[in-house]
């Protein structure tokens, strides 16, 4: 079990499985998506936690309010313009030492994109990469490329 008081953040949280994880856990979970249906059908699916609609742009949190947060498909959907306004953002309210966990696609629409390991170490330059990688993980229908990065903010 977490400790009580923490609270998790899952960024594009779609239909809300690891928020209903992290709630499981005992943290405050909260997921936020652009999709106000996702979030709708999150909560039917999950009513013990909770969803936002929100642009991970302008998250409409106080500064540091989460220990931790998770992205496991929203960072490679945003345009490269956007990047740095999502690293502030979510740094701006993980607490200091909070977590991200983030695993963004190497392919977007089936096209590879332009994501590597230099680019999320330029955009996440301000934080402390406790590890970064590529991996192949396992979907429904196949095999995803992805990077894997688990950053600390200062």
């Amino acid at each position: 079990m977490a400790a009580p008081g923490r609270a998790g953040l899952d960024v594009g949280c779609g239909l809300g499985t690891e928020v209903a994880w992290l709630t499981a856990l005992g943290l405050q979970a909260i997921g936020i998506d652009i999709s106000e249906v996702a979030c709708a059908r999150a909560q039917l699916l999950h009513p013990e936690a909770l969803f936002l609609y929100a642009d991970v742009r302008r998250l409409p949190f106080a500064d540091g309010v989460f220990d931790l947060a998770l992205d496991r498909g929203c960072f490679h959907y945003l345009k490269p313009s956007d990047r740095a306004r999502y690293a502030s953002e979510v740094g701006r309210v993980l607490r200091p030492g909070g977590r991200l966990l983030l695993r963004a696609s190497l392919r977007r629409a089936g096209r590879r994109n332009d994501l590597d390991e230099p680019e999320l170490r330029r955009t996440f330059a301000a934080w402390r990469v406790r590890g970064l990688g590529a991996e192949l993980i396992p979907s429904d229908t196949r095999s995803m490329e992805v990077l894997v990065a688990r950053l600390e903010r200062p």
